[in-house]
């Protein structure tokens, strides 16, 4: 008795194609979902805390942008640790 045997075509162009829907979906099902979650212990920040956008110091005029220091900020501050 002669067994038919069958074959699946895979050619290149397939095999990339895979590949790529494979990531997509792996991204799609890895990515945060567009309803990011606020966690149960969140406090809302005051709105009468706020940070200066410049202090005098006397390292010199040192600068903050929502509470995070500029480039040249940082650098006098490393300068004269």
């Amino acid at each position: 008795m002669i067994q038919e045997r069958k074959t699946i075509v895979t050619s290149p162009l397939m095999k990339k194609c895979g590949a790529v829907i494979s990531l997509v979906c792996l991204g799609l099902a890895c990515a945060p979902s567009a309803r990011a979650q606020k966690p149960k212990m969140a406090t809302e920040m005051p709105t009468g805390i706020t940070a200066p956008a410049e202090v005098k110091t006397r390292l010199g005029t040192l600068r903050t942008q929502d509470g995070f220091p500029d480039e040249a900020t940082i650098e006098k501050v490393y300068d004269n640790l």
